[in-house]
């Protein structure tokens, strides 16, 4: 067995399994880098509404996400502009607020 990147070799135990001893910065480094692409949305989902059947109890929501685009309306109601609505919804672009606020009939401010 070769040991992870900046790891060392500890000792194996009876039952055949092996112990690394992995200094926490890289095990949490690796975990941050696997979950921003996880959080990744494909380019083919910005912009676009879809609703799924056990996503946000089947409200239609902005695709890739679980943003429910009537609340993204509700926002742009209370005199939200699509900046500040990015910025309480970082994960969205600004073509997804678009979408959603054409979806629901609502003119951006």
């Amino acid at each position: 067995m070769v040991a992870p990147q900046g790891a060392k070799y500890r000792q194996k135990l009876l039952s055949g399994q092996e112990i690394f001893d992995i200094p926490l910065k890289i095990a949490i480094s690796s975990v941050r880098n696997d979950l921003a692409k996880l959080n990744e949305r494909a380019g083919a989902k910005v912009g676009k509404i879809d609703r799924e059947r056990f996503v946000a109890q089947g409200q239609y929501v902005v695709k890739g996400t679980r943003i429910p685009v009537r609340l993204i309306a509700s926002f742009a109601k209370a005199g939200y502009t699509v900046e500040q609505i990015i910025r309480e919804y970082p994960e969205l672009a600004p073509a997804d607020v678009v979408a959603a606020l054409s979806f629901e009939g609502v003119a951006a401010a």
